[in-house]
């Protein structure tokens, strides 16, 4: 028996997978311009928390060679706000495969 595109479940299920991977797309892009414009004062924040938790410490460094605790700091920092930026694609993501119902298909329900 064949069945009208109409009546097949599938077929309207791929026009909502478009657009929900479109707005995907969407958000990714707010998420990219968020992370350029707001990465320095993520970074900022970060590093504010570090300094107020970093206590004085012994450091192995090799004699003559200072540890440049700023620049370290700085880094980490950075790492941070990177990671700030990669955990809301992952929420983006996971909100889409959400949508689309691919997490139940994965589990083999």
């Amino acid at each position: 028996m064949k069945t009208s595109p109409t009546f097949n479940r599938n077929a309207a299920q791929t026009k909502r997978d478009v657009s929900i991977r479109a707005k995907q797309e969407r958000v990714r892009a707010k998420a990219a311009q968020q992370y350029e414009r707001c990465k320095d004062s993520w970074t900022a924040k970060y590093y504010g928390k570090m300094l107020k938790q970093e206590r004085p410490a012994p450091t192995l460094t090799p004699r003559g060679m200072g540890q440049d605790r700023t620049a370290h700091l700085m880094r980490a920092a950075s790492k941070l706000s990177y990671q700030k930026y990669a955990n809301n694609l992952q929420r983006i993501d996971r909100a889409a495969k959400n949508m689309t119902g691919q997490t139940r298909e994965s589990f083999g329900r």
